[in-house]
């Protein structure tokens, strides 16, 4: 996937990193007893408020804020060895994928949900396995691996069994906590997280500022179109019934966000401050029936398929006119997905898809990158 830059034109503080100093301030006990004679810096985080890195010469020590504390992680040193890594997540792969660094991940956690062309090959020739997903681990089979480091997605695995098994076997632990973040490019901004581990934090900030200058770029065309006199935003709905519910994500979540600097108006943008909120079909009616656009319609490849589940979807303004976009069109025949892989590190490519299924009167869906118009 090439990174290409659109005239970058953000100019941002680092807030984060100010607060991430404050936070070590009042939140740790000191610095790891091998830095004391080092001198040391921070990296540079702007969106982030998980995770920070704290650089020396010779090494760079990862770790996570929750709230006024500080959590002292993995130290990983400049001039070691390439990681053997183990990830539970298409979302962990993705950003070593988007680093060019497949080669060192050894473990997987569910083969049918992985797209890259790269890290399958290496599951077919045996480079790299399967090894169950977060709550399933295979233990044995992991272990027979010898990983240095896995990523999980919570701590509460750390603390687990099988986390304080493998643990005490020397191999580190360390989780991302990227879904935590609501902006898209915190979310992105783990690529550096991930840059540390692989010793390509330099490449990981470039690619990073690549990701933001062309958000960014966006944002400001759809300030540009608000700003013009017969303008009008798209009211957007999203996802669809997933048995008896429908989840919808809160008006301060990450698709929200997606969705006002593409420049629609999120139906749910009242429903603060959860990520998530369950609702009934006829909840979503009430509220989203006249919708414009409609996105993200989880597994749903046709509209004769929506209709099949439940008859009640062509009530939907967006199901008459034909608007409905799902983020699928890289989806394997497998089910794996590279929206749900690679796309977090690539919100930029999000964005651009979505301000042009928002803001053009013809789409040609040729022109996007990860969605697709489901008819």
């Amino acid at each position: 996937m090439k990174l290409e830059l659109i005239k970058p034109n953000m100019h941002s503080t680092n807030k984060s990193f100010l607060f991430c100093c404050i936070l070590l301030l009042i939140g740790c006990n000191g610095i790891v007893k091998d830095n004391l004679n080092v001198p040391q810096k921070f990296h540079s985080i702007e969106f982030s408020k998980q995770f920070g890195i704290l650089e020396s010469a010779n090494q760079q020590q990862l770790f996570y804020i929750n709230g006024k504390d500080t959590n002292w992680s993995v130290v990983i040193k400049k001039n070691q060895i390439p990681l053997k890594i183990t990830v539970l997540s298409t979302v962990f792969a993705g950003f070593i994928e988007v680093l060019q660094d497949q080669q060192n991940i050894v473990g997987i956690d569910n083969l049918k949900f992985y797209s890259d062309s790269l890290l399958l090959k290496q599951v077919k020739e045996n480079k790299t396995s399967e090894v169950g997903e977060e709550g399933q681990v295979q233990i044995e089979k992991l272990m027979a691996l010898h990983p240095d480091i896995i990523i999980c997605n919570s701590s509460e695995f750390i603390s687990s069994a099988t986390g304080q098994r493998l643990s005490a076997m020397g191999i580190k632990i360390l989780y991302c906590a990227n879904f935590k973040e609501a902006h898209p490019l915190a979310r992105a901004e783990w690529i550096k997280f991930f840059g540390a581990i692989t010793n390509k934090l330099s490449i990981a900030d470039s690619i990073f500022n690549t990701v933001k200058a062309n958000y960014s770029n966006i944002v400001t065309k759809t300030q540009a179109l608000k700003k013009e006199v017969h303008h009008y935003s798209p009211r957007v709905m999203t996802e669809a019934m997933f048995g008896d519910t429908w989840f919808v994500p809160g008006g301060s979540s990450y698709t929200a966000q997606l969705i006002k600097d593409a420049g629609g108006e999120y139906i749910f943008e009242d429903q603060l401050p959860l990520f998530t909120y369950p609702k009934s079909l006829e909840d979503v009616l009430v509220k989203a029936k006249n919708a414009d656009v409609w996105i993200n319609v989880n597994q749903y490849t046709r509209k004769e398929q929506l209709i099949k589940s439940d008859a009640r979807f062509a009530m939907f303004k967006p199901f008459k006119e034909n608007k409905i976009f799902n983020n699928n069109k890289r989806e394997n025949s497998s089910g794996g997905n590279d929206f749900w892989e690679k796309g977090v590190c690539r919100p930029d490519l999000i964005l651009n898809d979505l301000f042009i299924i928002f803001n053009t009167p013809n789409i040609e869906t040729n022109k996007l990158y990860y969605y697709t118009r489901i008819e």
